[in-house]
């Protein structure tokens, strides 16, 4: 094909002041001529100098948002008190919304897939069915209808459709042991003798295991008895703390002392 050779193209000048790029072909060179752009500006746009279009107006983008927080007290479970969080989500959702559409190759996806190949082959058999039955002749091709056939594989007869008996609990225990309710009161003077009588009972478990290791040995001098009889009685004599009599005595003291201090109440109930 013959190339046509371009005409050198004049400077043209339009309303914003812009020039266009220049386009020539020399002869015996083939050039591509670059189709004429037309710039539409919109209405009131700043109009800028030479010098002003060619400085450099540098911008960097960043993560953070300004809109966040920065001064955020949560409370710290591990040092058991409030500290100051310096991370702060700088994430800010616009739109959010929840779908309905699974993967295939997830489980539920491939559980769904199978659940509805199931249902479509299960239909195919179902108007197969239909077919032959339909084709076979009878009641069926009078009224139009197919004939219904009976699942074989998912059939009950009515009578064993019964309920199931619900399971019985049965359990034995032993019988309990007897048991009798026992309660009783206690004061100063049920206290007071049960500590005397304490006493007088380890007073003569000493004595009659005194007795027993003085019949034990064999060869011992009647006059080392009677001194260890005369050592006896002298500190039965002696332990008068211990004695019927002092204990007498402290009763009628502790009486006395009793009533005493509540001879208004014992007064005002007379």
């Amino acid at each position: 094909m013959p190339v046509k050779k371009a005409a050198p193209k004049k400077e043209v000048k339009e309303d914003g002041g812009e020039k266009k790029k220049k386009a020539a072909a020399t002869e015996g060179e083939t050039a591509w001529v670059e189709p004429s752009t037309v710039i539409v500006k919109p209405e009131g746009q700043l109009q800028l100098s030479e010098k002003e279009l060619d400085v450099e107006h540098t911008r960097l983008m960043s993560a953070k948002d300004p809109v966040a927080p920065q001064n955020l007290i949560r409370f710290n479970f591990k040092e058991k008190q409030y500290k100051l969080d310096a991370t702060v989500d700088q994430c800010a959702c616009h739109f959010e919304m929840e779908g309905n559409l699974l993967h295939r190759d997830t489980d539920e996806g491939k559980r769904i897939v199978s659940d509805l190949d199931a249902k479509r082959i299960a239909a195919e058999r179902a108007q197969e069915m239909a077919g032959l039955g339909g084709g076979g002749g009878g009641g069926g091709e009078g009224n139009g209808e197919p004939k219904k056939l009976r699942n074989q594989f998912n059939y009950s007869e009515r009578a064993s459709q019964t309920f199931n008996n619900p399971p019985r609990e049965r359990s034995t225990i032993t019988e309990p042991p007897p048991s009798i309710a026992f309660n009783g009161q206690v004061n100063g003077f049920e206290m007071f003798d049960a500590y005397v009588e304490d006493i007088e009972r380890q007073r003569m478990a000493k004595e009659k295991a005194a007795a027993q290791s003085a019949k034990k040995p064999a060869a011992k001098d009647e006059k080392d008895e009677n001194d260890e009889g005369e050592t006896k009685e002298v500190a039965k004599e002696a332990d008068v703390v211990h004695s019927a009599a002092m204990s007498k005595s402290l009763k009628i003291m502790e009486r006395m002392v009793n009533q005493n201090t509540y001879d208004e109440i014992a007064q005002d109930f007379r």
